[in-house]
């Protein structure tokens, strides 16, 4: 699964978060979260639409090779999955510290 999430920053978006961590507190730990987070959503949000532009570029005869499109399309679909992944982990962890006693 980290060779999937590779293409889409997430790994970077990761260690780039570890390195800021060890090197003095610009910002709290969520905010660098947050901002790995919407970096990942951002990317897979591009993956999406790149895929979409070039269907319906296929779709309307344009030269667009059949080849690429498959394989934006399922760079996108391996994106989708992954985001899907993380946010059902973010469930879990989230519901297994609410299910925590204090």
């Amino acid at each position: 699964m980290i060779a999937q999430m590779a293409g889409f920053g997430l790994t970077e978006a990761i260690s780039q978060g570890a390195a800021a961590k060890g090197g003095g507190a610009a910002a709290p730990d969520g905010a660098r979260f947050a901002d790995a987070l919407e970096r990942a959503i951002d990317n897979t949000n591009s993956e999406i639409k790149g895929a979409d532009a070039m269907v319906e570029a296929l779709a309307a005869g344009e030269p667009v090779g059949l080849h690429e499109t498959m394989i934006a399309v399922e760079r996108a679909d391996v994106a989708v999955r992954t985001a899907v992944a993380v946010k059902s982990r973010v469930v879990e962890a989230y519901q297994e510290i609410m299910r925590m006693q204090m």
